[in-house]
């Protein structure tokens, strides 16, 4: 399975932490176990070694192009709202090809291009979920993971969407 997602640092202030993880590095390391993974990302400099080392610890193939500068979430409690640095990073192309793709929105700019049989996309944008843009994502099915109010915001427009939430 190939999973195209974030790669990013996480601090907590209560309780205490620092890691290098992310929606793709995550679901990359959760089904390891049964599916092999390749994680396609994006990674700076800073972290590039934490990023290889997290993978590699998780017997995930990792698969990264850079991005120029840093992107974290910083967050006073787990449950708090984060905020965000590096939200303008850029990062090269990323192109990912095989039968099942799981891709996540990512905070980096940069093209994208997924060409695939079946496409799961969580597109993880709750403050601009007015429209999906699926670029160039060749797929034969598609599946979205979204929460109430992205589909009510992607579906805006739509009849029924919002008795379907």
């Amino acid at each position: 399975m190939k999973i195209l997602g974030g790669s990013y640092q996480e601090t907590c202030e209560v309780p205490g932490s620092d890691v290098v993880v992310g929606s793709g590095l995550r679901a990359a390391g959760a089904i390891a176990e049964v599916a092999m993974p390749t994680l396609h990302t994006a990674v700076d400099g800073i972290f590039q070694v934490e990023v290889e080392l997290a993978a590699g610890g998780l017997h995930v193939e990792l698969s990264w192009v850079e991005r120029d500068k840093p992107v974290g979430f910083h967050y006073f409690t787990p449950i708090s709202r984060p905020t965000i640095s590096g939200p303008q990073a850029v990062a090269d192309a990323l192109h990912v090809e095989g039968d099942v793709v799981l891709a996540f929105g990512m905070v980096e700019c940069g093209e994208r291009a997924v060409d695939c049989r079946r496409l799961v996309i969580d597109p993880q944008r709750p403050q601009d979920s007015s429209r999906l843009d699926l670029g160039p994502y060749r797929h034969e099915q598609l599946a979205l993971v979204c929460n109430s109010s992205e589909i009510r915001a992607l579906g805006s427009g739509v009849g029924g969407v919002p008795d379907l939430v």
